[in-house]
């Protein structure tokens, strides 16, 4: 595990330093969909003392039924010259800002905000929830009759009497939540990442080997879920370790999790310094302990290579060994070989076929998708010549297959065939990738040490693997792994705004370089 020095953003928002915007709502019935706002009351506060209060009666402009009057005393006499939604909702939305909203039953009262901040277009409200019922559910259901909010202001001594009406009900709510706070340290509670998670947490069946994340760092990392014999079960990477981590015990219902908790006995964890550390180190792993509920293949390299076949008329394969573009994923290989293939027209059955050959041609000859050597229709030399988009792909300069598949392309969308135009458009995005990255994988292993400025570290790539970051030596993986470089290839695309070359050769090839840096950002612009 490396040293470092943990700064305050490592550690989370304490909760004594955590602004909350305890709010109540007074509605004319339950649905959102259906019903509208009467009175908006909250209370503001940090670290126990109170901020600000709010509160406003709101016109439903509709009648308030007879008995939601007689539950809160709030008449349509008492609405008729209030504000409407559309002028009360901006003022508490800029009086809650970015605080963490609570509320007691949260579901109830952040739906009928949401509903209206979408409808008055404001947009998704993102704030954070903490739900009092959710909490007084994990700490304190066996003490009390039930969890309603007058139940729990008695039973834990609120200052304020809850009566149905926003500003009492959301003082009165502001005292459940600081003693429901102070419980909830006795389970380590003490950031606001703890009681995120510590609210949702408690109805899983493994919540009780939730002990293990007591001791992981707020830090960007890699863990490891063992068993009890020490055996890797999981290796996964996480820009904060304790929050990914207790996701597992929350909200992530996947169904191959219940598995590996039961498996679980301890989690391991090692502290990084950047993302690719992290990336590099997963992988190294993953490929050194084979992880049993890692998907399979994961941390392992691509074999497959698009290349010609060395035949008098070539045509073009997937091979498992080096030669031609790669490495890839079989799909990403397929994909590739689909985009060529509708470049020019190459031959694509696999019989051997010599210039003496002659057999009756397949239906892509008939549509032109294929120049039909086994009839005899064209020489090898004019073959050659026919397919060289192609060959120039594999020569380095993509240029000539692209502008063939931009042509198609914009062909289908005049016709207004997007899905077609869309599939095209895929493939371009196959090649220009495939291209890109092995040119980046070959600078690098070319490139011999080559030192990179990244967010604060230093990043030493040696032969297209990761050696050091910020001076200090990483552990050499026991196996020469050919996929590394492509790895950091694709990290590098990923982060190049932000990334320095600082030392060290790292030179790309001139030929067609502005026509992948064209195509990499007219892709990036079509996927926004």
């Amino acid at each position: 595990m490396h040293a470092v020095q943990r700064t305050f953003d490592d550690l989370g928002t304490p909760l004594v330093e955590t602004t909350f915007c305890v709010v109540d709502l007074e509605t004319t019935g339950g649905s959102p969909a259906t019903c509208s706002i009467t009175e908006i009351g909250a209370v503001k506060v940090r670290g126990g003392e109170v901020l600000g209060e709010f509160q406003t009666l709101v016109n439903p402009r509709e009648p308030i039924p007879p008995f939601i009057s007689a539950l809160t005393g709030i008449t349509d006499a008492m609405v008729a010259g209030a504000v409407t939604i559309d002028e009360a909702l901006p003022s508490f939305l800029e009086f809650a800002g970015s605080s963490v909203l609570v509320a007691h039953n949260a579901g109830f009262d952040t739906r009928f905000l949401r509903t209206a901040s979408q409808r008055l277009g404001y947009g998704i409200l993102d704030n954070d929830v903490v739900c009092t019922v959710r909490l007084a559910r994990r700490l304190v259901r066996d003490e009390v009759p039930n969890l309603r909010l007058e139940t729990l202001a008695h039973a834990l001594h609120s200052r304020f009497e809850p009566c149905h009406r926003a500003l009492a009900d959301a003082r009165a709510t502001t005292d459940v939540l600081h003693s429901l706070l102070e419980l909830a340290g006795r389970w380590g509670v003490t950031h606001i990442d703890d009681l995120l998670w510590f609210q949702s947490a408690g109805g899983h069946p493994q919540a009780r080997k939730r002990v293990v994340t007591k001791a992981l760092p707020r830090a960007m990392g890699v863990y490891l879920f063992v068993d009890a014999s020490d055996r890797v079960l999981y290796v996964g990477k996480a820009t904060d370790l304790r929050t990914r981590v207790r996701s597992y015990f929350g909200a992530d219902d996947r169904r191959s999790i219940g598995p590996l908790l039961r498996e679980m006995a301890d989690v391991k964890h090692i502290v990084t310094r950047c993302d690719l550390e992290s990336l590099v180190l997963e992988s190294r792993l993953i490929r050194a302990h084979r992880p049993p509920h890692n998907r399979v293949g994961r941390g392992r390299a691509p074999t497959a290579w698009v290349r010609f076949t060395k035949e008098t008329f070539p045509r073009l394969s997937i091979g498992r060994t080096p030669g031609g573009i790669g490495p890839l994923t079989s799909a990403v290989a397929e994909t590739l070989r689909e985009a060529l293939e509708s470049v020019a027209p190459v031959r694509r059955c696999s019989e051997r076929i010599s210039v003496r050959t002659r057999f009756a041609a397949c239906a892509l000859a008939e549509i032109g998708r294929c120049a039909a050597p086994c009839e005899g229709r064209i020489d090898p030399a004019t073959y050659q010549a026919t397919i060289s988009p192609i060959g120039s792909v594999f020569d380095g300069d993509p240029s000539l297959a692209l502008d063939a598949l931009e042509r198609q392309m914009a062909r289908l969308s005049e016709v207004q065939r997007y899905e077609e135009a869309a599939g095209v458009r895929h493939r371009i995005g196959s090649l220009v990738s495939a291209i890109a990255r092995q040119r980046t994988a070959a600078a690098l292993i070319e490139g011999g040490d080559v030192i990179f400025d990244y967010k604060g570290a230093r990043l030493t790539v040696s032969s297209g693997r990761l050696v050091s970051v910020n001076g200090e030596a990483l552990p050499v993986p026991a196996d020469d792994h050919p996929d590394e470089p492509r790895l950091i290839a694709s990290w590098l695309a990923r982060h190049r705004p932000v990334i320095r070359a600082a030392g060290g050769t790292y030179a790309m090839p001139v030929n067609a370089g502005r026509t992948l840096a064209v195509w990499q950002r007219r892709l990036k612009e079509a996927t926004r």
